[in-house]
């Protein structure tokens, strides 16, 4: 009888396979570097404090700052304020790959956990898209950034219902909504139109429903996102509103919409320099230390 030889395993560091030589035979093996097969790793800010966990649908998530926040959950579902305004309820993606629909909840794979923002990761065999919620530290607005990367064309849509109504105990009274095709938003405003939300992007293609209605709340609505080629692309949802009418809820959204990657950069800033000018504890164990910072 022939002796088994030992296995020999030869690595070449510029390769993703690893060969292993037995009895001279050679057998290939595709290496899966970390969780890519999975999904990919959100590369961190600059400096900036991160953890990344598992994604629990059912547990509570939040993005917040001064003026603005929006509240949901790790599957991606949320309601966003602006106050003393509440804008809408149930917002949440749904992607069309190959003819099938996912809805985004059913693909949440890992939550990331910045001072300025929240990533939930989604991803299917033949895409991945990192959901940004970010609320900058003192605008009346918020914005959901799509960093997409897919292998095939991909239709995204954002839905949600809108629901504008004042924090307890105060009454808003009627409100109305309809369809921006000059701005490529989604409008809302009580009768006096003092109190104003838009929900929309540069991009956003078409709004269901287009026409004006009343009772907000009672009716989804649905923004389409232009067809994502195979590769890389990035989308942005931006949501604005006013306390004095149009005009500064569209300031506010011009500014969340071009100023978006300036304004998550220096808001990274201000929560490193509030860390570093508070009391803080120093322990041996670096994760503890990260999740005590």
């Amino acid at each position: 009888m022939r002796p088994v030889q030992p296995a020999t395993a030869i690595a070449d560091p510029s390769s993703d396979f690893l060969q292993i030589v037995c009895n001279g035979f050679t057998v290939s093996f595709l290496i899966l570097l970390g969780l890519g097969a999975v999904h990919a790793q959100v590369p961190p800010q600059n400096n900036s404090l991160q953890l990344i966990r598992p994604a629990h649908t059912w547990e509570f998530l939040d993005a917040v700052g001064m003026s603005a926040g929006l509240f949901g959950a790790q599957d991606g579902r949320f309601e966003a304020w602006v106050y003393p305004l509440k804008l809408l309820r149930d917002f949440h993606l749904v992607f069309t790959a190959d003819g099938r629909e996912f809805p985004a909840e059913s693909l949440a794979r890992s939550v990331t956990a910045r001072p300025e923002c929240v990533i939930i990761t989604y991803s299917a065999d033949n895409f991945t898209v990192n959901e940004t919620w970010f609320v900058p530290v003192d605008s009346a607005g918020a914005v959901v950034q799509l960093d997409i990367e897919t292998w095939t064309p991909l239709q995204i849509e954002a839905r949600f219902r809108p629901d504008m109504q004042m924090m307890w105990p105060a009454v808003l009274g009627s409100t109305s909504q309809k369809w921006d095709s000059t701005l490529h938003v989604f409008t809302f405003s009580d009768a006096t139109d003092r109190y104003y939300g838009l929900v929309g992007g540069p991009e956003v293609e078409v709004a269901t429903p287009q026409n004006e209605a009343k009772d907000s709340g009672t009716e989804e609505t649905t923004l389409q996102l232009p067809t994502v080629p195979i590769g890389r692309n990035a989308k942005l949802i931006v949501i604005a509103s006013s306390v004095t009418g149009r005009e500064e809820a569209e300031a506010v959204y011009s500014r969340l919409s071009s100023g978006f990657a300036s304004l998550l950069d220096s808001s990274a800033v201000h929560y490193q320099e509030f860390l570093s000018r508070t009391t803080s504890i120093e322990v041996p164990d670096s994760e503890i230390q990260q999740a005590y910072d």
